[in-house]
């Protein structure tokens, strides 16, 4: 189960690319499917993530980040 305010997943088609979930003041994960890099993808879910965390007042977004992670 997924406990998040936000919950976005990006299609492609009838194709889920991708994942992002947060708090207000928290951006949790956000994966794109190897497949779908470069798109755009990944910064439209940051984007949309952040017009509702303005919109509903939040302040500050901390981001959990990976050494792992593909650059973003």
């Amino acid at each position: 189960m997924i406990q998040s305010e936000f919950v976005y997943l990006p299609e492609v088609g009838r194709i889920i690319a991708g994942v992002l979930q947060g708090r207000m003041d928290h951006l949790g994960s956000l994966f794109v499917d190897r497949e779908y890099h470069r798109l755009g993808i990944g910064r439209s879910l940051v984007e949309h993530f952040e017009k509702e965390v303005c919109r509903n007042q939040g302040i500050v977004i901390c981001v959990a980040y990976s050494l792992y992670a593909v650059p973003f």
